[in-house]
């Protein structure tokens, strides 16, 4: 072949070359059909109110794992290429049903982990006693009417206070 002077040659070659690297790409993720093995020992504790620490072995993959994914209540929380998980927001005496599945570069899933119930136990903290409590009685005795001023307890669950 001639190179011309609008370069058709080099266009051709580097057309066939981008093919064939897409062919050569598709042949390598087409390679890769071996999914990782499940995660095992998985296990979920409470280290704070709404917060769950996950954690769990390692999968194994010809090719290597790339990331897991983490779920908790059927839903997807989150993606993690580590082997523990912290889950954030998890509402009071909720029971969580969690399990992960892992990948590899290919996407090929693991399929479940064994699934892990934790039941978050409820607020039983009572509140601290509010503190600079002022009274003052209005009205006649026999008929008090009580009005007070009340500091902020340090309990940030309050709803409500009663005098």
């Amino acid at each position: 072949m001639k190179t011309r002077s609008h370069g058709k040659t080099t266009y051709k070659a580097l057309v066939l070359g981008l093919v064939a690297a897409m062919l050569m790409s598709a042949q390598a993720s087409a390679s890769d059909a071996t999914a990782p093995t499940a995660p095992s020992g998985l296990t979920a504790y409470e280290m704070a109110a709404g917060t769950v620490e996950l954690g769990w072995n390692a999968s194994e993959d010809d090719t290597g794992v790339d990331h897991y994914a983490v779920f908790r209540d059927c839903s997807q929380i989150g993606t993690t290429s580590a082997t523990t998980y912290t889950d954030t927001g998890v509402p009071a005496s909720a029971d969580g049903y969690y399990y992960v599945l892992a990948y590899d570069a290919a996407n090929n899933d693991s399929g479940g982990s064994g699934a892990c119930v934790t039941t978050l136990a409820p607020d039983v903290t009572p509140p601290s006693v509010p503190g600079s409590v002022a009274a003052a009685l209005q009205g006649e005795v026999g008929q008090a009417d009580v009005g007070g001023v009340y500091g902020r307890s340090k309990n940030g669950r309050v709803q409500g206070v009663q005098g």
